[in-house]
């Protein structure tokens, strides 16, 4: 039956998905994040740690010993008030502490009394970083995969017919995308021993529908799409990754538009979208992979190539509609600046780029989204 959107309706998925644009020849940006609490609920084998955010971030972990302890650099991140020394001594962990380790980062670090594990979960509704430490004995270094994290899709975006963008020394998209996606789809079944399903695996034309139907038809547990930013903006640069949802700024769209032109979709599909939109219940779980692949890929690339962290964002791309599993798209770098174009021509920082995606498939398998709710336990 065919369906009648009246001009109300219409015009209520024009606002749905309307932007609020920089000021003119200034690049957008995305907010500071303010660390406002710490909330910890201990028990005899493990303790849960809480930090509850203003929006999302970015963050590094990392474990360290002689002695034992984890710390976290929240990027892009102040501290609102303050936040006090936290003594916990359940035997797991010791202490709690936080500064505002240079002007842009809040470091977190938990002194332990011995070896540990430690997941870290980024999740939403409120904004916040779950972070569980156990005893070493409760987990170890090998990663299993559980039956329902077994088939991952990789997704080396646009080729054939569709190039994509192209660098001014004739770098094309399609090309680096597709070296990055089987450099990528080499670790994980080394490293992680998965099921990998590439949506193509040499120079073809797939269509952005197809794409996500692969992964549909075939059961996967994750779907990983691959690309190369382009901006007429003079010296745009850096990397993002991004979920299914309304765009979160001008430069957000401009992105989606791109990446759309293969589609014959026109913008009077956009009612598809923002069906899915509504009813994805994969929406927290594409948020949390993004987490941990937009972060392994600044800290990767930061030191030696000097990336910018633009951070996770939300825009309607099409080769995302309809996944049925936690799906994301990254943008690994921008072929239209003429420095990182020079990188992506480069084999070894095509295989940084693999390595950092890489890992952060690996740490968002061996996460847990636990949902916890703070509130129900005292904050310090």
């Amino acid at each position: 039956m065919r369906r009648y959107w009246s001009i109300a309706v219409f015009s209520f998925i024009l606002s749905f998905l309307s932007l609020s644009s920089p000021a003119a020849g200034e690049p957008a940006e995305a907010p500071a994040t303010l660390l406002s609490a710490i909330r910890y609920w201990p028990d005899q084998n493990s303790t849960r740690i809480v930090f509850e955010l203003s929006n999302p971030t970015t963050y590094f972990d990392k474990y360290l010993s002689g002695p034992d302890r984890v710390y976290i650099d929240l990027h892009h991140t102040f501290i609102a008030g303050n936040i006090t020394p936290i003594e916990i001594g359940n035997g797991i962990v010791k202490q709690v502490r936080t500064g505002q380790h240079d002007k842009q980062t809040v470091r977190v670090v938990l002194e332990l009394t011995g070896a540990a594990d430690y997941k870290i979960s980024p999740l939403t509704s409120p904004d916040r970083l779950v972070l569980d430490v156990y005893r070493e004995t409760m987990g170890g270094q090998i990663l299993n995969l559980s039956p329902s994290m077994q088939t991952i899709v990789i997704d080396p975006g646009h080729g054939g017919k569709d190039p994509g963008a192209t660098g001014k020394r004739g770098l094309m998209e399609k090309d680096i995308v597709l070296d990055v996606g089987l450099r990528l789809k080499r670790l994980v079944k080394d490293r992680l021993g998965a099921n990998v399903i590439m949506t193509r695996e040499k120079d073809v034309f797939i269509p952005l529908g197809e794409r996500t139907a692969i992964a549909n038809s075939k059961g996967a547990d994750l779907f990983v799409s691959i690309h190369a930013n382009s901006s007429r903006r003079v010296g745009a640069r850096g990397v993002e990754t991004y979920l299914l949802g309304k765009a979160t700024d001008k430069d957000a769209m401009d992105t989606a538009l791109r990446e759309n032109s293969a589609t014959e979709k026109s913008f009077d599909d956009l009612q598809f979208i923002l069906t899915d939109l509504l009813t994805t219940a994969k929406k927290d779980e594409s948020l949390r992979l993004a987490y941990y692949v937009q972060g392994n890929i600044v800290d990767r690339l930061e030191s030696r190539y000097k990336a910018v962290n633009l951070g996770i964002k939300q825009a309607p791309f099409f080769v995302l509609v309809n996944a049925k599993m936690p799906s994301i798209l990254a943008e690994i770098s921008f072929i239209s600046n003429p420095d990182e174009e020079k990188f992506l021509a480069r084999g070894e920082y095509r295989q940084e780029i693999a390595e950092a995606i890489f890992e952060g498939l690996k740490r968002y398998i061996q996460s847990t989204p636990m949902l916890a709710q703070p509130g129900e336990a005292q904050a310090r």
